[in-house]
């Protein structure tokens, strides 16, 4: 009676699982944007807030259109290097995807 069950929660459990490069990565553009500004030792050469979303929305749509080119290993090496620091980015991710794909050229 107890397999049964086990093989049950198996297969449930593995149409759960979605695979961490699957998409694009959900981050929190604004707080990345306001903690770099933060961090930046001469704030008036900090970029804009409102500068620094923009180019991580862009960056952002370009690797949602270009996703499923670059090779999957690349993609969980580049998330997982980007995601290193509390200030995640899109513009990171985006150049560490591009160097990835033109080193295998």
């Amino acid at each position: 009676m107890m397999i049964p069950f086990l093989i049950l929660i198996r297969v449930v459990g593995a149409q759960l699982a979605i695979p961490v490069a699957d998409g694009v990565p959900k981050f929190n553009i604004e707080r990345s944007c306001e903690l770099d500004r933060e961090a930046a030792e001469d704030t008036n050469l900090a970029q804009p807030i409102e500068k620094c979303i923009a180019d991580e929305t862009q960056a952002k749509q370009q690797l949602e259109k270009e996703w499923s080119q670059f090779n999957a290993s690349d993609r969980a090496s580049c998330i997982a290097d980007t995601m290193t620091d509390d200030t995640p980015s899109y513009v990171e991710l985006q150049i560490c995807l591009d160097l990835a794909r033109d080193s295998e050229r």
